[in-house]
Order: structure tokens, then sequence, then C-alpha cells
């Protein structure tokens, strides 16, 4: 039966279409403008995020970012502005990599209001002075060392999402991996964050060889010793995480999902996957990435709960180099892999075949 929306339920629809964004009426011209910026690393200092020059920025009159408006390139300020606009909404978006080489823009990101959608902003332009939010870039991730005894941070998520049957998976793969890397020229760092890092409840290991048997003995101590948290201290932070690691090579953070909160100490509430949360994770990676290190990103768990355009934003854009992604029952493949990439193992000779057998292709391994 068909029935006719009451007045109360008018008076709010009427206010929801007030309230949508107005685009520009096609060929208007104008006066209005909008400040853009971008930033990219840390001041090592204050921690606040330093202004990136010659960021390549586009504004388009719809939502779909199709058609655009005008452009600008951010100047020694970090800040460029895109004039001659109309009345109206606009949205806002990174058009390209910033000059030098250093930085990459992030296209697409997921947030708990859209899944791989375009990092953009709506502005609107008639309403006093419009301003973006500061738009960040991430850096290029350094070289995988090409040694074998290099510097290895792990990085634990554990937060309260990790069971604790999963999280015991992930510390019996830890503990092959340091048996594979034993008697090697490696150290290996043990940290681990949730709302803080380290997580609450944890204590972090500094970087200890695993040339001999004690420090063998004591890095397998630090893993075992992990434990999950709870109430406030559950959150996922990696805006703290990459901010508590200690110089290294490599730094490989586990997680299994995205950035709930942001900050030192920690932002909340809201406890969500925002902008803001993934944003301070990049920024806190960049410095990582500034000091020579670099960061693999592996999401481990439900896959289809794993957002890889959020993993590359704090990695680099190579799967199975900057990121990977696995289930906790396959999680020992990524730690073999990166064993077998950080210290190849020598290779049997190859048998002679004397008839046809089926070949096992080998899983996808951790390159340069």
């Amino acid at each position: 039966m068909h029935r006719s929306l009451s007045r109360a339920a008018l008076v709010a629809l009427a206010l929801l279409v007030l309230s949508l964004p107005t685009p520009p009426q096609a060929g208007a011209a104008g006066v209005g403008s909008v400040a853009v910026r971008a930033v990219g690393d840390r001041d090592p200092a204050t921690g606040d995020p330093i202004p990136l020059a010659g960021a390549p920025f586009t504004a388009y009159s719809d939502a779909a970012l199709t058609t655009a408006v005008g452009t600008c390139t951010t100047d020694v300020t970090g800040a460029c502005s895109i004039g001659g606009l109309a009345d109206g909404t606009y949205w806002v978006a990174p058009s390209g990599d910033p000059s030098g080489g250093a930085f990459r823009a992030i296209s697409r990101l997921t947030t708990a209001l859209a899944d791989d959608a375009r990092y953009a902003e709506p502005v609107s332009v008639g309403e006093g002075e419009p301003t973006t939010r500061r738009f960040v870039f991430t850096r290029e991730n350094p070289p995988f060392p090409a040694r074998c005894g290099v510097r290895v941070t792990l990085l634990f998520d554990l937060s309260g999402s990790i069971s604790a049957s999963e999280l015991a998976t992930i510390k019996t793969a830890s503990l092959d991996f340091v048996d594979a890397l034993a008697g090697t020229p490696s150290s290996i760092a043990v940290t681990s964050f949730a709302t803080s890092a380290p997580a609450a409840g944890n204590t972090n290991l500094a970087p200890l060889s695993v040339e001999t048997m004690t420090g063998v003995n004591t890095v397998k101590a630090a893993i075992a010793s992990l434990q999950g948290t709870s109430g406030d201290d559950r959150y996922t932070n990696w805006d703290a995480a990459f901010g508590s690691v200690t110089p290294t090579d490599i730094v490989v953070l586990f997680t299994d999902g995205n950035p709930t909160v942001y900050g030192v100490p920690a932002v909340f509430p809201p406890v969500l996957t925002g902008l803001d949360q993934i944003e301070g994770g990049v920024l806190s990676a960049n410095a990582v990435k500034t000091a020579g290190i670099r960061v693999l990103a592996v999401g481990v768990g439900d896959v289809a709960d794993i957002a890889p355009v959020n993993l590359r934003a704090v990695s680099g854009p190579v799967e199975n180099s900057d990121y990977a992604i696995t289930t906790f029952a396959d999680v020992q493949r990524v730690f073999h892999s990166l064993a077998d990439a950080l210290c190849p193992k020598p290779q049997p000779e190859a048998p002679i075949v004397t008839s046809p057998e089926i070949v096992t292709v080998p899983p996808p391994r951790f390159t340069g």
C-alpha cells in the first residue's frame, strides 16, 4: 500500500536536499578560489607535517572527478590556489606526483565511508575563503637491502580484533622466522602497537643479533611474551606504530585491518577509519623512510577486510615487495619468503628428470 510522507518527513527531506552540495552552473565564470595545501614528511623536532612543494592539484565540478575546472601546483610553502571559480561545490584532488621524485601522490584510500575511493575533498566556493585539508603524499620506499645480515623490526598489531588463536598463529610463524635467520649476521627488533606503541602491557625489544643462540633465545622470548589488549587500549594506531620504530634496515608491519585512531597520545573518539587516521600513519611511515628504512606492510586476516590501497599508502605500490596480503593460516609463507629474500639459502642441485612430473609453482617472493 502506497503511503504519503508525513509533514515531518517532508520537512526533513527538504532540509536534506538543501544541505546537499551545489555544483556550479555549467559555463559560469567567477572570481572565487580554493586554497590547497600539501605535506610530506614530519618535522623531526616537533612532529608537525612539513609543507611539500611541487605537488599538482586539480579542481573538478563533479564528485566523479570527470570535469576539471582548474589546476595549481604548490610552492615552497606547500600551498597553491585554484581561481576563477563560480559559487558552488568543487572536488579537489592530487593529480600527479610532486616534482623531484621523492614522493608519490595517493590516488585512492579506503575509509569507513567508502571502499577504494578517490582521495579528494569537496569544497564550497562562495562561503568565506575555502581551504582544503592538508593532502598527504607518500614518500618513495627505500630499496630492499641486497645483502644478508640486515636489521629487521617486526611491528605487531595487538589490537582487540586479533583473537588469542590468531596471535598464537602469528607468534609461531614469527618464531620460525627467527630460526630461519639464526646464525646469520642479522638483527631482529620486536615491537608492537594498538592504541599506543608499544601496545599496553607489552615492552619493545631493541634490535638484537641472532648470530648466537643467546640472541636467538632472547628474541624468541620477546615474541612469546606478546599479549593482546582490551578496553580503550585495543584500538589500531598506525601513526603511533611507525612513530615508535628505532633505526633498522626494514620494518615489517603486521596488521589485521585499518587504523581507527591516530596521534601520540591517541586522539579518540571517534574510533573509525577516516582520513585523519590514515594520513597520520602515512606521515609517520614517511618519517621512517626518510631514515632509509624500507617499509613492508603486511595485511593479515580476513582478506575482504584488508584494504590494499591503505597498505600501499604507508609502504609502496608493488605487491609482494612493498606490501602483502595473507590470512593467519598462511602467514608463515610471508615469513618464509621474507627470510629467503634477506638471507637466501643455497639451492640444491636439480635432479635429472627422466619422466614428466607435476611442477609446483613457488609462492611469490619479496624482491627489491
